[in-house]
């Protein structure tokens, strides 16, 4: 470690002086070049900036298709010429389909138990994902609204401080429902499972409903409410226990 300070510090002399060029140094096992080389690009990405149609297939849509000519601004350009999906929105589907196991082409089909948050709401990737029950989309509206509210539809979300709110209070919900007792006892896996589809389907028809999260807070307590006082009725404390729980 000593020896690794000791050539940083030489490098950076070197460096003040004017002598360095294109030095190295080891520090902590990673070769460093001072200056970094030049990116070398790529006959892809040479063709690409070109002007040069490039074949391939498009993890969006899933066809074989042609990619537009791309421009200086890569992320953006070089679309697909079936679905229009930029180089950006197919990295986005490609690690998608990479992190869930699915085939490479062929339609996107994610999994109805898997959660998608998508940091925009337009574009052929938004389009394909936004029929799953469990796909969240949002865009940056600024002060047009509270973070968590909805601006034509679209949640509005800053996202170096996204509002979303923790699951504690959906897991209550599927406990209860699910019919485990809150005076003790056991349950069964089986009633949980019950308790977490109809959940899931009350959450996602108030994704379909447009219900704005203080509303869904306040239906989800009465919901809550009325389990507890079910709960109540169908397992009513006896002495015994409350002697044991005292």
């Amino acid at each position: 470690m000593r020896n690794g300070l000791l050539e940083g510090v030489r490098t950076l002399w070197r460096r003040g002086l004017g002598l360095s060029g294109t030095e190295s140094s080891m520090a902590n096992g990673t070769l460093r070049l001072y200056p970094p080389p030049p990116h070398v690009m790529s006959r892809c990405e040479i063709a690409a900036l070109a002007g040069v149609r490039l074949d391939g297939t498009c993890p969006v849509c899933g066809e074989h298709c042609q990619f537009y000519p791309f421009t200086e601004n890569m992320r953006e350009s070089g679309r697909c010429s079936r679905c229009g999906a930029s180089n950006r929105q197919r990295q986005m589907a490609w690690m998608l389909r990479h992190e869930l196991g699915l085939p490479g082409d062929g339609e996107l089909v994610v999994p109805p138990g898997v959660a998608i948050y998508n940091t925009e709401a337009n574009g052929p990737l938004h389009e394909i994902l936004k029929a799953h029950p469990l796909y969240q989309c949002s865009e940056y509206w600024g002060d047009k609204s509270e973070f968590g509210e909805r601006v034509n539809g679209v949640r509005n979300e800053d996202l170096q401080a996204l509002s979303f709110e923790a699951m504690i209070f959906d897991v209550v919900l599927v406990v209860v429902i699910g019919g485990i007792s809150l005076v003790g006892g056991r349950g069964s896996v089986f009633s949980v499972v019950v308790g977490g589809i109809l959940i899931g389907t009350l959450l996602n028809a108030f994704t379909i409903m447009d219900v704005n999260s203080e509303v869904q807070n306040i239906i989800k307590g009465i919901v809550l409410l009325g389990a507890i006082v079910l709960d109540n009725w169908l397992h009513p404390r006896d002495e015994e226990t409350a002697r044991q729980g005292d």
